[in-house]
């Protein structure tokens, strides 16, 4: 009977971790740059060990003897490519390809993202919605000298303004690409940190090797479909439905077992 109430508990974390993931989609379906989460999960053979942390069910170790269950296994990341959305804003930065840009919080940790919306902020300096520096390719803030108008970005990332009636270079936007994308964490809305299992992270011009071109006066959207999230919701919260009925059904068979 113990069995049965494992395999009932792991389905259903299972299938709220499953719920958790594309509710998130969903939530992101109009955020700039956002990638889908893709969640997979596996079946646990008759006698294998149970996934660690259930708390629903009997006071016994993970390794039930029998039964069976399901597991969360990875949520991998669909880095597959946003639609455009046309802005005219000449500091609205598409990435046509890989890469990501590079923006930091001041005094804190450099976090990549494919939200190209960037403006001045009072000091000169070019930031992101969230006020973060964005990082040019030689990792530092890109700074526009005082009085400069008319900033334009070209599609390999260098960065010109007018500055006293002439035209100037004025920085240079890089990309950076990791060795292994889905090793990246998210840490919000279109953002990610990086963990050492994205490996390397070489930051590039655009265009240039593997990394993308940009493209000004336009956005990324988000790459989540509702049409292809909300089946694999639907299927998801009827599958912990009935696994939240089955340990009912398991749990008053235990309790009248205790009982003769």
């Amino acid at each position: 009977m113990a069995g049965n109430i494992w395999v009932s508990a792991s389905g259903m974390e299972t299938e709220s971790w499953r719920i958790n993931a594309f509710a998130n989609d969903i939530a992101n379906v109009n955020t700039t740059g956002f990638k889908a989460q893709l969640p997979l999960s596996t079946n646990i053979a008759p006698g294998a060990a149970y996934p660690a942390g259930l708390a629903v069910g009997p006071g016994v170790p993970p390794t039930v003897l029998a039964g069976g269950g399901a597991s969360p296994t990875a949520i991998l990341q669909d880095m597959s490519q946003g639609a455009p959305t046309i802005t005219g804003r000449p500091l609205d930065l598409y990435i046509a390809g890989n890469g990501f840009f590079a923006v930091q919080p001041p005094g804190g940790a450099t976090v990549y993202t494919r939200d190209g919306r960037f403006s001045p902020n009072a000091a000169g300096t070019l930031v992101d919605g969230q006020g973060r520096d964005l990082l040019g390719l030689n990792s530092q803030p890109i700074q526009l000298p005082q009085g400069a108008s008319g900033v334009q970005v070209a599609s390999d990332g260098q960065v010109t303004a007018v500055v006293g009636g002439v035209t100037k270079q004025v920085g240079q936007i890089g990309l950076t690409l990791p060795a292994a994308p889905q090793g990246l964490q998210g840490s919000g809305a279109g953002a990610w940190v990086a963990t050492p299992s994205a490996g390397t992270l070489t930051t590039v011009t655009p265009g240039q090797g593997q990394a993308g071109t940009l493209h000004s006066g336009m956005l990324e959207g988000s790459n989540s479909d509702l049409a292809s999230l909300l089946p694999g919701l639907l299927s998801a919260q009827q599958a912990y439905a009935m696994n939240s009925r089955a340990l009912g059904v398991s749990l008053q068979m235990w309790s009248l077992d205790n009982q003769l």
